[in-house]
């Protein structure tokens, strides 16, 4: 006799024959408890397991469908437990004050007094979650300025003060860039020899608020006014996008996305903050495989041309596009089951069926992707 739930019998899946509702029959390659690989003919197809039998597969090996159908009730009352315990959970996010960088408020929306150096900072929570249903979820790509600060081996940056040919790019080559061309940006000042670098170097180490891009893939949020922060509130995706100097606008690609996890104000500045467990940072050979002009269905005056705006709202079938190319590249590497879980997580959230979504495609995950060859010059 056992005690608690009954042993059971371990049934390998591998070589069983099922059949599906568009593909026919096919034969079960490999399973591993989150993913079933399904050759039909000669082409395979990947399927979350064991959802995909609840719809889409049939198997008539009793074994089997008996051990499917345990997997799939317990993978019911996980789903209950998370949910149970996102509900009891209490989010608090602590920060570190920042000191807003003088004579910038037309820049960086922030008021003309600066935070009190002696004044006792509280720990800033997050904004509290409305109820399901009373908000309406937005997902949105940002343009970032290139940021080689921390580009190291395959690194991308944006972890760092720029190098100066960078900053000398960003202040005298990108258009509508109201922070570098700031007259009072230090980045600016210190270009222009308007301050020594011991100066610039004090400024840079303490908290002083430059730009988004010093540390945005180090402390994961982003600065934003708070008039454009409705709907960007909890499980909103943020699609992070930039460009080298040495390619075109066509060529922009995804360097980060993340969940967001709600707001904080910290001084006078609005952040947006990023879920601890959602978030995934691209390399730059990886980077430069996710351009986001692929996955942005807008035609017109707006395609490949981003225009005077920071953010542009994107569809929830084009995030979940650019998110499924991110699993692409992520394959064989440490992590590739963290992009499959956070484009299932996506999926979930905004009610898209990943079934239907890959037959509509027709096509299963692909490996390999070829990417025309470009010149990197940072």
């Amino acid at each position: 006799p056992f005690k608690g739930k009954e042993k059971r019998k371990k049934v390998c899946l591998i070589d069983k024959k099922v059949n599906h509702k568009k593909f026919g029959d096919g034969t079960i390659t490999a399973c591993d408890g989150k993913y079933l690989h399904v050759l039909f003919g000669e082409s395979e197809k990947v399927f979350s397991y064991p959802s995909v039998f609840e719809k889409f597969l049939t198997i008539d090996d009793k074994e089997a469908k008996d051990k499917i159908q345990n997997d799939i009730k317990e993978l019911h009352e996980q789903a209950v437990k998370i949910e149970e315990a996102k509900k009891k959970k209490e989010i608090q996010y602590v920060v570190q004050a920042l000191e807003p960088q003088k004579n910038m408020s037309k820049y960086l929306d922030v008021s003309k007094s600066p935070v009190e150096e002696n004044k006792e900072n509280t720990p800033v929570k997050a904004t509290p979650k409305p109820p399901k249903g009373s908000y309406k979820i937005k997902n949105l790509a940002i343009k970032f300025n290139c940021c080689d600060g921390g580009m190291i081996e395959d690194k991308i940056g944006f972890n760092g003060i720029c190098s100066n040919s960078q900053m000398e790019y960003n202040i005298n080559k990108q258009r509508n860039n109201r922070i570098c061309n700031n007259p009072d940006c230090v980045c600016k000042k210190f270009l222009y020899r308007e301050i020594n670098e011991e100066e610039f170097k004090k400024i840079a180490d303490s908290n002083t608020f430059i730009c988004n891009e010093r540390q945005l893939l180090k402390n994961w949020r982003v600065k934003v006014d708070s008039s454009k922060l409705a709907g960007v509130l909890y499980n909103s995706l943020v699609i992070m996008t930039t460009k080298f100097k040495s390619i075109e606008e066509k060529d922009r690609f995804v360097f980060g996305v993340f969940m967001t996890a709600g707001t904080v104000q910290d001084g006078d500045f609005n952040f947006i903050i990023a879920d601890e467990e959602y978030r995934i940072e691209l390399k730059k050979s990886e980077a430069i495989k996710v351009k986001f002009w692929d996955h942005h269905t807008t035609t017109g005056k707006t395609k490949n041309n981003w225009g005077t705006t920071a953010f542009k709202m994107l569809t929830p079938e084009d995030s979940l596009s650019i998110l499924k190319e991110i699993v692409n590249v992520k394959i064989g590497t440490d992590e590739e089951e963290k992009a499959r879980k956070f484009y299932e997580h996506f999926a979930e959230v905004n009610d898209i069926s990943l079934i239907e979504n890959e037959e509509a495609d027709n096509d299963s995950i692909d490996e390999t992707k070829d990417v025309p060859q470009m010149e990197l010059d940072f």
